[in-house]
């Protein structure tokens, strides 16, 4: 049904009270935006740093690469133990 609202289905979400909470809304979803540009449309670094500017893009550079470092390390440790003793991790 396109077009059509269905009231059964609407999400609530709670809007920042202070300044504060603004500002950490606002950087969580520019950082979400810089991941998935770095991760799913494979954007470079450097090009991010033209859209965001250097200081902010080297700032959101850091962080994609702690959060990239801290994520995968994590799942490549459970592969590892998943598929201890099997040749290539392969059954």
């Amino acid at each position: 049904m396109s077009g059509v609202l269905d009231l059964n289905n609407l999400t609530v979400v709670k809007m920042p009270k202070t300044r504060e909470e603004e500002k950490n809304l606002i950087d969580a979803l520019t950082q979400a935006q810089y991941n998935y540009n770095r991760e799913d449309v494979g954007m470079s670094a450097e090009d991010l740093a033209i859209i965001f500017g250097k200081v902010k893009g080297a700032e959101l550079e850091k962080n994609y690469q702690e959060s990239y470092e801290q994520n995968y390390a994590i799942r490549e440790k459970a592969f590892k133990e998943k598929f201890k003793g099997r040749p290539n991790g392969r059954s």
